[in-house]
């Protein structure tokens, strides 16, 4: 979508969005990176609230790469618990931060 700032959890750092897509994304951390943050420390213990503060402005969250996402399956519930899906096509998966489902 060209409508809305993107959260994105994808290869090569956002890369090729950028290069062939003309969109700058912010990164969802890989799990490795989760991972990383816990040892030394920095992890935030509650999901809702670090999400609350990566996706702080965002209207979309990007996923392909899929392997991650599964690798993630806190972020894959909460997603699909409280955001519709926008888009989904061979390789890609959009949810919808800006409306998200009802309680």
């Amino acid at each position: 979508p060209n409508d809305g700032k993107i959260l994105a959890l994808t290869q090569d750092y956002g890369y090729r969005l950028m290069y062939y897509g003309w969109r700058k994304v912010t990164l969802w951390p890989t799990r490795g990176e989760l991972n990383l943050s816990e040892l030394r420390g920095e992890g935030d213990k509650d999901f809702e609230t670090y999400f609350a503060k990566k996706s702080e402005g965002k209207d979309y969250f990007l996923i392909t790469s899929f392997n991650q996402f599964n690798d993630q399956p806190e972020l894959k519930k909460y997603l699909s618990q409280h955001f519709p899906v926008y888009a989904e096509g061979g390789g890609y998966l959009i949810y919808d931060l800006a409306h998200p489902l009802a309680p």
